[in-house]
């Protein structure tokens, strides 16, 4: 018998090479195939690519006004607001200078995909207005390729949705426009969304604006980037499973992401339509907290998200949960044992602790749910199609460079992932190699939701037996890695993952820089993704570090002002 497993476990071997050459071959080398639908997707990137650089250049000769474009974008938020608000500056002027500062960053970064065409015209019908339209009158801000706008395409850096313009603007582009704020450009996302590289094969890749060999994170990569470079005050995302979250912790940005059916997603394309288990939520970034906190303010005041999306829970802003000054409890974690964190980053938690302490809260001990459970139960709801739906949008597109890997998992026949259970592989590399297999049938997708609910309640038991207010959390085991990485290191989303299942809000924020002096704290033993992660450490020497303040669902006002808490400290 146990030659016979033997002689099983080494054909395997040889089909798995021969299967992942081949998959290689076709997705890398040979970059797709020679059909009339792969040469149509080929001239579309072309014509895209080329109209692009038309409205850059045009936009570099018409907005390009340094000291002006200094002037306004060095303005705080709040000083933004009050100039618009007293309307000492005009919404033409203030989109002008914004303009010019996000060509130059795209210029440098590749953040923004497209402008909005009808941007500069809203801008002059709110300098038009005898009243201010909202409390966001005049604020240019940045939204991710996913958020539809009509007339304009929502690519999810897909060839195929190029030429495809949406019908309807999102309602919560919507609800910004309303409350006076000017959608003005795209930001660019990796290809598929579901996984945290930056590149895709119509808009290319972006960097990270601190460290252009780095990567900025995605799948919300552009805004990130384009908050992170200082070109613009705030900027729109989408999270699940740390998209909203990743990007401010690599570009050293503030972000918050909402407990789902806070804020409405009608109109935000989902990377996988009929997920089910696991809820995409909106997120802010932004340059700072106090900034967050007057535009999630903005965005729930007098309910005005159940009123345009009846779908939302009826919950407006609570200024009394904001404004409160009880001392709070919360849960701290500087590692995890599944992937522990490494350099300074357990570092920069404990400061954090302390610097909370310092303001009068309470730390306690936390003990997250095991790891591998977390990673595997996330793991079997993303792909309980067997990735059917990513392979049916990806087929004869150019495959993105960060998408190589999750794609060769997509090429694995189902029979030879079973035939996995027969190899010498244990823990990750078996994880990976049966994924989702186990919620493939509806009764074990069932069973893969309830784990996730049960994950939801093992934390809110803890949280209620301590008397826990919060959670303080690293983001990832190390800051920014490099840009070829993020799709070789899916394991590590172990710290942004769990909130995804348990459904709660999270706030991010810049706490420390990476010095480099404790590369050698943790002993990687071989491991692969662990020593990888400190192959990338060596290469993020003074990069941010940020922290996750995690509330229970529907706390976001007091995330935000624990956020605002600690900008004070800093």
């Amino acid at each position: 018998m146990a030659k016979i497993k033997f002689l099983f476990q080494h054909v395997y071997l040889v089909l798995f090479c021969v299967q992942a050459y081949q998959v290689i071959i076709d997705g890398l080398v040979i970059d797709g195939c020679d059909t009339e639908i792969c040469r149509q997707f080929a001239a579309n990137r072309a014509r895209k690519q080329q109209e692009r650089n038309q409205v850059l250049s045009k936009y570099r000769d018409r907005f390009f006004r340094s000291d002006v474009n200094h002037w306004i974008g060095d303005l705080t938020f709040q000083e933004l607001i009050y100039q618009l608000q007293t309307r000492r500056l005009s919404a033409v002027q203030v989109l002008s200078a914004f303009i010019g500062r996000a060509v130059n960053a795209t210029d440098e970064f590749n953040c923004v995909t497209e402008f909005v065409p009808d941007a500069m015209k809203w801008a002059i019908e709110l300098d038009s207005l005898p009243y201010l339209k909202g409390p966001l009158h005049g604020v240019p801000f940045c939204v991710k390729d996913d958020h539809k706008i009509k007339g304009m395409d929502t690519t999810l850096g897909y060839s195929r949705n190029l030429y495809r313009p949406a019908h309807k603007t999102a309602t919560l582009v919507k609800i910004y426009q309303d409350l006076g704020a000017v959608p003005f450009c795209k930001t660019n996302v990796p290809q598929t969304l579901v996984t945290f590289g930056s590149d895709n094969p119509i808009f290319g890749t972006t960097v990270n604006p601190l460290n252009k060999r780095l990567s900025p994170a995605g799948s919300s990569s552009g805004s990130g980037c384009i908050v992170g470079s200082k070109a613009i005050p705030f900027a729109t995302g989408t999270d699940g499973a740390g998209s909203g979250r990743l990007p401010a912790h690599f570009n050293g940005v503030s972000s918050i992401i909402s407990t789902p059916k806070r804020i409405s997603v009608e109109g935000l394309q989902a990377a996988i339509p009929k997920l089910l288990g696991l809820n995409t939520v909106p997120a802010i970034f932004a340059d700072k907290p106090s900034t967050l906190t007057t535009i999630y303010k903005a965005l729930t005041e007098n309910n005005i998200q159940n009123l345009n999306d009846p779908t939302t829970v009826p919950l407006p802003w609570r200024p009394q949960l904001f404004e409160e000054k009880r001392p709070l409890r919360f849960g701290y974690l500087t590692s995890m044992p599944y992937f522990p964190t490494l350099g300074d980053t357990p570092l920069v938690i404990e400061e954090t602790k302390r610097r909370l302490e310092a303001l009068g809260h309470t730390g306690v001990p936390f003990q997250m749910p095991d790891g591998h459970l977390l990673m595997k139960t996330f793991t079997d709801i993303l792909f309980a199609d067997r990735g059917q739906y990513l392979s049916s949008q990806i087929k004869d597109d150019k495959i993105a460079s960060s998408f190589v890997v999750q794609n060769l998992g997509l090429k694995f026949p189902t029979v030879q992932r079973k035939l996995a259970t027969v190899l010498p592989v244990t823990g990750n590399l078996e994880l990976l190699l049966k994924i989702g297999l186990d919620s493939e049938k509806s009764a074990g997708l069932q069973e893969t939701v309830d784990v996730a609910r049960r994950i939801q309640k093992q934390i809110l038991q803890q949280m209620q037996e301590n008397n826990l207010d919060l959670l303080l959390t690293p983001v990832f085991p190390v800051p920014a890695l490099r840009l070829d990485d993020p799709g070789n290191l899916v394991l590590a989303l172990c710290y942004v993952v769990p909130w995804n299942l348990a459904e709660f809000p999270v706030g991010v924020i810049p706490m420390g820089i990476e010095s480099g002096k404790n590369i050698d704290a943790v002993n990687t033993n071989g491991d692969f993704f662990l020593s990888l992660a400190k192959t990338n450490l060596q290469n993020a020497i003074g990069m941010p570090i940020g922290v996750q303040i995690v509330g229970k669902p529907f706390q976001e006002e007091l995330i935000l002002r624990t956020l605002q808490e600690l900008e004070t400290s800093k």
